[in-house]
């Protein structure tokens, strides 16, 4: 998401000057205090030059919490204005497991922002019910991603090309898509299924295998955008039956490329997808729900181009990453408005 906006900002003529910081780094959590310590200090290096307009602090739960309500705090002390974005899907559980003094850390942090950004009214509702954050200080801004390529056309004699994107666990709700799929009356019908991520294979194959299906299975692996973007365009069903999420970009991306969305009602998801009108949406962990949703597109090529052609719809007016940056944008105006250029000097000659 951050490379979304920042990509976006930069080629905006008049966008403000942004700059990255990494308080976590990609190497072992030991290494987590120093990135921290680095990303504090360069903040006091660009209040102490005063080339500091506001800092975007994007948090999502676990250890995240502490390290990015530390610079919220931090950037308190200075003065400097701060947007707190959570992209947390199981922020909700996580608040509610920790005991009160931890708690009462995190209220601090949400209460020191000048202003939090949620991905849906589910986390608004958490944040003002629970930590007692005032409504207007809690807004609402779904994410956004730029379009990729577009699906390509299909004759109704190919089989039906079904695409998962994410990580191989259990909690992205593959074990009851591998049930699902191995339903006889879905095992009778043409499709195949393209997994993308990597992780957990080895219990999928296994599943795969008992249920007669691991012929139809096409692991992948990690990919990058690009080859990731190739599979979107050979796919026409995109799944993701995941136990939590917040507002998945994969989803959104599937959108983009005019692919029929099968998902969980989860997290941010049913605030922005209808069920029959743009995708089809079941509960999590239902295995009936999730066949009985695969069996319908599977089957019926018709509702897969209705729900595809009403998805990416969807997806043009509300989930471009121009619609994100824009909202964005105006966040940074509302809490640390830009200041007025100095007025020309003209010297007039006699």
């Amino acid at each position: 998401m951050v490379r979304y906006l920042v990509g976006a900002v930069k080629q905006r003529p008049d966008g403000p000057a942004v700059e990255v910081l990494d308080s976590r780094g990609r190497h072992s959590a030991w290494f987590a205090p120093f990135y921290l310590t680095r990303t504090l200090l360069q903040i006091l290096r660009v209040w102490l030059k005063d080339e500091v307009r506001l800092v975007h602090v994007n948090m999502a739960e676990n250890t995240s919490v502490l390290r990015k309500g530390a610079v919220v705090l931090f950037c308190r002390v200075l003065g400097i204005p701060t947007l707190l974005h959570l992209h947390a899907g199981t922020f909700i559980s996580f608040y509610e497991a920790l005991p009160e003094p931890a708690r009462a850390f995190v209220k601090l942090v949400f209460r020191s922002a000048n202003l939090n950004v949620v991905l849906g009214g589910v986390w608004k509702r958490h944040l003002v019910e629970r930590l007692g954050i005032p409504a207007d200080q809690v807004v609402v801004v779904p994410n956004g991603v730029a379009a990729v390529k577009a699906r390509r056309p299909r004759r109704s004699n190919e089989p039906c090309r079904i695409l998962y994107v994410g990580k191989l666990r259990p909690e992205k709700g593959l074990p009851e898509l591998m049930e699902s799929l191995a339903q006889p009356d879905l095992r009778a019908l043409p499709w195949s299924l393209t997994l993308v991520g990597d992780g957990e294979r080895a219990p999928l194959e296994d599943s795969a295998a008992a249920g007669g299906i691991a012929e139809r299975l096409d692991f992948q692996g990690w990919l990058e955008a690009e080859a990731v973007e190739e599979e979107l365009a050979k796919a026409d069903v995109y799944v993701l039956p995941s136990h939590y999420e917040g507002m998945p970009l994969a989803v959104l991306e599937a959108l983009s490329a005019g692919l029929a969305v099968v998902t969980t009602k989860v997290g941010a998801l049913p605030e922005i997808l209808t069920d029959q009108v743009n995708a089809r949406l079941v509960p999590p962990h239902d295995v009936v729900a999730l066949h009985d949703a695969l069996m319908d597109l599977v089957s019926d090529q018709a509702l897969r181009e209705k729900l595809a052609e009403a998805g990416h719809a969807l997806y043009a007016e509300h989930f471009t990453v121009d619609v994100f940056t824009d909202a964005i944008l105006a966040l940074y105006d509302r809490i640390a408005p830009r200041k007025p250029a100095p007025a020309a000097k003209v010297e007039a000659r006699r």
